[in-house]
């Protein structure tokens, strides 16, 4: 290849290929499919589920946490920002501050429960805002009791972690 225009040639096409390939790497990238959403962690069978706990499927607006370990008491400022809606088909909406998502659960009536995500917005709401400890406390919860005549919803944290207090709407 001495000759420049056969040098240049080939520098030509070997150019447009690795743009080719990069553009092919790409692809899958800008593909409209999305994730599939992993579905709520399985609680043994011989317990009642999510439809069976009428209790549980309504909208509860987070009101406080109580920290166990110290009794220190936090109170939500504007619960209505706040929002947490369990339905019967296994599915839940909440909305956090400025952010919203849903995502499916598993709840029997022992206590026990499990939340998996979905789709979530990820705005950043402020510096008062308590957004991301909402979306702490729906991954790490892995209990519930329903207080004063199913009015009040309590998510238990483990390992005497906190306690969150919703309030039925």
């Amino acid at each position: 290849m001495e000759n420049p225009k056969e040098l240049e040639d080939v520098m030509k096409k070997t150019t447009l290929f690795i743009i080719f390939i990069g553009l092919l790497l790409m692809l899958p990238a800008c593909s409209n499919q999305a994730a599939p959403t992993p579905a709520a962690e399985e609680l043994p069978s011989n317990v009642t589920t999510n439809a069976n706990i009428p209790a549980l499927h309504r909208t509860w607006q987070w009101q406080r946490r109580v920290v166990l370990d110290s009794g220190q008491e936090e109170q939500i400022d504007n619960p209505a920002r706040y929002t947490l809606t369990f339905k019967t088909d296994g599915t839940y909406q909440f909305q956090a501050d400025c952010n919203s998502g849903n995502g499916t659960y598993v709840a029997d009536e022992t206590g026990g429960i499990r939340l998996t995500a979905g789709p979530v917005t990820l705005a950043e709401c402020g510096a008062e805002s308590r957004y991301q400890t909402m979306l702490g406390m729906m991954q790490a919860v892995q209990d519930y009791r329903l207080e004063d005549n199913d009015a009040v919803l309590v998510m238990v944290w483990p390992a005497a972690g906190p306690e969150d207090y919703f309030v039925a709407q």
